[in-house]
């Protein structure tokens, strides 16, 4: 039997990692094995939600500069949290069926179907017709009465369900380093989905100096591109300015960056915006040089790369784990 985190939580004597060490060696090895299925299967459920989220924005012309970003980023991530609680809790259920030993706790979404199931052939055992006697009237209108209030039970059953995996699994998600707006397409006029304001250097309108590029160089390497979050087989990394450059002159230029430039300049400042430097690859580089020189960008030139994967793109199987070791 599998022992619960609260047995080994009363070992306070022993070490942790003994205890730890313990707890999954005493699992069998057909259920370690469905436990990991499950984890793949949510985080799988989690990674290709969100990678779908993505892909619907940019066909809506929606970036990480959209004002909506964070409310669809949001949303991303409640359905994304129960799309993998439901492929968790179906990937246990399938191996029950195939007669895998599985963890004895029942899931979150482990009764959902079966509920299902039951209220639908409820619903289309009652009688249709319509030349039915008097007498059968009230049985069919009795018994329409009580298949509505089971769906109506269920359906606020589940609600709640989601909502308790929506908020798990938005506080693991955050957790994890990620932030909602990062679930959006990278704009190529602004800082792209995966930069870190912290970890970028101030700039000015004239390009980076040669220590600069090298710290940017660092950068790069370590947490990826700003805008497509590449990593690995960079060629060369771009100080990119955010804004920028061009952006930024012609706005001077306009009655309004002129305002601001006299009132940044009263204040001691420069007539320019306020830029920074960011790591950026050179692929993205080349499509940004070309996307500056548009009147007006379209959502085509919106940069996804559903491959550049981070720590929060995996909540749904570190979710699984954290409830399973918890026993959620």
């Amino acid at each position: 039997m599998t022992p619960k985190a609260s047995e080994i939580a009363s070992n306070a004597g022993r070490p942790p990692v003994a205890q730890v060490r313990e707890f999954f060696s005493s699992f069998p090895w057909g259920t370690a094995a469905a436990v990991a299925a499950e984890c793949a299967g949510s985080a799988a459920a989690f990674w290709c939600t969100c990678a779908s989220s993505v892909l619907l924005q940019k066909s809506l012309g929606i970036s990480c500069a959209s004002k909506t970003c964070k409310v669809f980023g949001v949303a991303t991530v409640f359905a994304a949290s129960n799309a993998a609680a439901a492929a968790a809790a179906t990937i246990r259920c399938a191996g029950q069926l195939c007669g895998i030993k599985t963890p004895g706790e029942k899931l979150v979404f482990a009764d959902v179907g079966k509920a299902a199931v039951h209220r639908m052939q409820s619903v289309s055992a009652l009688p249709t017709g319509t030349n039915e006697g008097a007498a059968d009237a009230p049985l069919s209108s009795s018994s329409t009465i009580c298949a509505t209030e089971g769906l109506k039970a269920w359906s606020d059953h589940m609600m709640k369900l989601g909502l308790k995996e929506g908020l798990l699994g938005c506080t693991v998600f955050w957790l994890l380093g990620g932030r909602f707006f990062r679930l959006s397409p990278s704009s190529l006029l602004a800082p792209g989905a995966f930069h870190q304001s912290h970890l970028s250097l101030r700039a000015g309108v004239d390009y980076a100096s040669f220590e600069e590029r090298r710290f940017i160089k660092k950068l790069g390497e370590t947490f990826g591109c700003h805008t497509c979050g590449k990593r690995r087989n960079v060629q060369e990394w771009i100080a990119d300015h955010q804004p920028p450059k061009r952006v930024v002159i012609v706005f001077s230029q306009t009655w309004l960056g002129r305002f601001y430039g006299f009132f940044s300049r009263a204040m001691g400042g420069t007539r320019y915006m306020p830029q920074r430097f960011y790591p950026q690859c050179r692929e993205c580089s080349i499509k940004q040089a070309s996307v500056v020189r548009k009147p007006k960008p379209s959502r085509k030139d919106l940069v996804v790369d559903c491959w550049s994967v981070r720590p929060y793109h995996f909540t749904g199987g570190v979710l699984h784990i954290l409830r399973f070791i918890a026993g959620w």
